[in-house]
């Protein structure tokens, strides 16, 4: 049994289009389905959080880690329109030997597009991006004089 990622604090800025994005009850009667019947082999494209990532400010910088186990470089493309940071990516299928005789194959490919806002505005042309060990790694310093966002919370 295979358990789909939950985060709490997940914004709901991630800007998946609405043809992958799933709804609570459809995301419930995926798991419904997955319990009973097991986990289906999907592509890449049909997984609303992939690559995981995670956004962490550095003071003067903003720092993406996204991971892309068995994708290279020249696989993955990386943009940034105002605070919107865009991964596209396709991971491709391996050529598998027809002479050996699989009792289970569980490998996904396909194509990929992972949209997040970021908290505050990065100069995307002194940014630095590699890829090793499957964890791609994106520095991006902030445009002068800007901040992360914060917002207060009223008590009631």
């Amino acid at each position: 049994m295979s358990l789909l990622p939950w985060k709490k604090n997940q914004p709901v800025s991630n800007l998946m289009t609405p043809s992958t994005q799933m709804t609570p009850f459809q995301q419930d009667m995926h798991r419904m389905f997955d319990r009973v019947f097991g986990r289906f082999p999907i592509g890449l494209e049909q997984v609303g959080n992939y690559p995981m990532l995670s956004v962490s400010d550095c003071g003067d910088s903003v720092m993406v880690r996204a991971e892309v186990p068995g994708l290279d470089a020249k696989d993955v493309e990386l943009s940034v329109e105002g605070n919107i940071l865009t991964l596209r990516g396709e991971k491709r299928e391996e050529i598998r030997d027809e002479k050996e005789n699989y009792f289970y194959h569980e490998r996904s490919f396909g194509s990929f597009i992972r949209r997040i806002e970021l908290p505050c505005h990065v100069d995307s042309n002194a940014a630095d991006a590699h890829l090793e060990k499957g964890v791609l790694t994106l520095k991006m310093p902030k445009l002068a004089g800007e901040s992360c966002r914060t917002i207060k919370i009223q008590d009631s």
